[in-house]
């Protein structure tokens, strides 16, 4: 057999060897990365401590009373916290006792806003159909949030509208804290404090 013949056989013995063997799986395409909205999703770290509300406490409401200078205890009541969306808000519902035959009904929503990096508060009042939002950081052991930043001033027990500033802290374990002042001229007056306690 001539060499180009040997050649010419061999080429075509080699090819027929190459294609009875079965061809590798091609690499796995790389996951596709998240969008840029996924990559935000779920709940802020800075919510993580206000899970600890979730449940049922007692309150203790007291009034100050600037012209005597003395912390006023009113009727007590109860609130229970919730989580939604996998904690990403802690809200509850409650209602205030006035007096005999007066109530504050209200709902509460916790918040943090991870663009502008500030919590956020939406207080809806069953009164005047109000929502007042306050917006606020961590300072020192509390969050200390006002109305001033979001201008949503709420109506006080005159009906003129005032801003509030609220601090929410957990001073103890089962405890909660949420102490509110009022803006008088240039200055922030103690206005409620609202004592929570685990319910056993």
């Amino acid at each position: 057999m001539p060499i180009t013949t040997r050649a010419a056989a061999f080429f075509a013995a080699s090819l027929a060897i190459a294609s009875a063997t079965p061809a590798a799986d091609p690499p796995a395409a790389p996951a596709p990365d998240p969008s840029p909205l996924m990559k935000l999703a779920g709940r802020a770290p800075e919510m993580d401590a206000f899970q600890a509300l979730v449940g049922k406490w007692n309150v203790t409401q007291r009034f100050y009373r600037p012209k005597s200078g003395v912390w006023e205890t009113g009727p007590g009541f109860s609130m229970e916290f919730r989580a939604r969306y996998e904690g990403m808000y802690v809200e509850a519902d409650a209602v205030f006792p006035m007096g005999p035959d007066q109530s504050f009904r209200n709902t509460m929503i916790i918040s943090y806003d991870k663009f502008r990096r500030v919590y956020r508060v939406a207080m809806m009042d069953g009164v005047v159909g109000l929502m007042d939002i306050f917006e606020g950081v961590h300072q020192g052991e509390a969050v200390v949030l006002d109305d001033v930043r979001t201008n949503t001033p709420g109506p006080n027990m005159r009906g003129e509208l005032e801003y509030v500033r609220m601090r929410l802290s957990f001073p103890a374990a089962g405890r909660f804290l949420i102490e509110a002042q009022a803006q008088r001229g240039e200055q922030w007056v103690d206005m409620l404090r609202y004592e929570l306690s685990r319910t056993p």
